[in-house]
């Protein structure tokens, strides 16, 4: 085991490995971007502004001439108490079957750290937690995940053979739902309009919520275009909200999936609850007309999650945790510090 462990080299990917990696697929489970898409590699390695001009973001294990693991990192600057650091999100870490009681998973793990002031991970289950606080992670929070059931037959029906207890949960929850009914509006004096693409004006905002939140990652207008708009599966929906003056206040993105809807990434200033509450209410107008029943959002973030229950969102049972590994001298402080969302970690696949 040992001597399995002391040869195995960690390398950035490069085009030299795209063959060993075509067949570390086929020996491991398909990762789902890949499977949903060939141009996610490129899109993924080369396509991110903030991976810079190397490879980093694909990390590779070797033994001998075969891949045997990957971690996919997403690097991105972060503003903690308005200064700036760079950090690096983990997105899919893979193992080949057979060297899984090896500690290859551990090794990409130390390569990780070495290039940023912190590593951060979501998506992990209490046992992942349990395990990797071993090796110096900090729990930031557990994700919460909020929903909004609205009235769907079908799923009642099928929810009957799935057991008394979830149907029960899922027919109180469209209950809940109605109860609401009427209730959501955009407010006097805004404007939501939905697009595919950003206003330039978003980098203004988003320098103006990088000083109002603390933990919050880059949200320019490349990141945001790489991330939502240039995306080489998913299609994403942007509204944007604007005051009574054409004043640019905000933005929420969501996509939908069957007769889901997934908010992915909102942003406002802190205290702007109304312009919070008003693009989610649009984007739930704009859904619902196309038959979606169900809105989902996954989160660490107390503005927007004390919104979303302001317009009857619950809290659902969702064993996700947000965790990070810190250099020395990087603060992590408490779940009210960060602002986290889907867009940042895992959590929209």
């Amino acid at each position: 085991m040992q001597e399995i462990e002391s040869s195995c080299r960690i390398t950035r990917f490069c085009e030299e490995d795209r063959a060993k990696l075509e067949q570390f697929f086929k020996n491991v489970w398909t990762p789902p971007p890949q499977v949903k898409s060939a141009n996610w590699l490129d899109w993924q390695c080369t396509a991110n502004p903030n991976a810079g001009v190397s490879h980093l973001t694909l990390l590779l294990a070797h033994v001998g001439d075969r891949v045997v693991g990957m971690l996919v990192l997403v690097p991105t600057p972060i503003w903690i108490d308005g200064m700036q650091h760079e950090v690096a999100w983990g997105r899919d870490l893979f193992v080949d079957p057979a060297y899984r009681r090896y500690k290859i998973g551990l090794l990409l793990n130390e390569h990780w750290l070495k290039n940023y002031v912190a590593a951060l991970g979501s998506g992990q289950s209490a046992t992942m937690r349990s395990l990797q606080q071993k090796y110096g992670w900090i729990e930031i929070s557990r994700v919460k995940q909020l929903e909004k059931l609205f009235f769907d037959s079908e799923l009642l029906k099928k929810s009957v053979g799935d057991g008394i207890g979830k149907f029960c949960k899922r027919a109180l929850a469209m209950l809940y739902a109605g109860f609401w009914k009427g209730r959501e509006s955009i407010g006097v004096g805004y404007t939501v309009v939905n697009r595919h693409d950003f206003d330039a004006r978003v980098e203004e905002l988003w320098g103006a919520c990088r000083l109002d939140y603390s933990g919050i990652c880059s949200r320019d207008i490349r990141t945001l275009r790489w991330r939502f708009i240039e995306h080489p599966y998913y299609r994403y929906t942007v509204f944007e909200i604007l005051g009574h003056d054409g004043a640019y206040l905000g933005y929420l993105v969501a996509r939908r999936e069957g007769n889901d809807c997934w908010l992915v990434d909102l942003l406002t200033r802190k205290e702007d609850h109304r312009a919070r509450r008003a693009l989610i209410c649009q984007a739930e107008a704009y859904f619902r007309n196309d038959g979606v029943t169900r809105f989902i959002c996954r989160s660490v973030c107390l503005p927007l999650e004390t919104t979303l229950q302001s317009l009857g969102y619950l809290a659902t049972t969702f064993e996700q945790y947000a965790c990070i590994k810190p250099n020395l001298g990087f603060s992590v402080g408490g779940k009210s510090k960060w602002y986290i969302t889907a867009m940042d970690s895992d959590l929209d696949r």
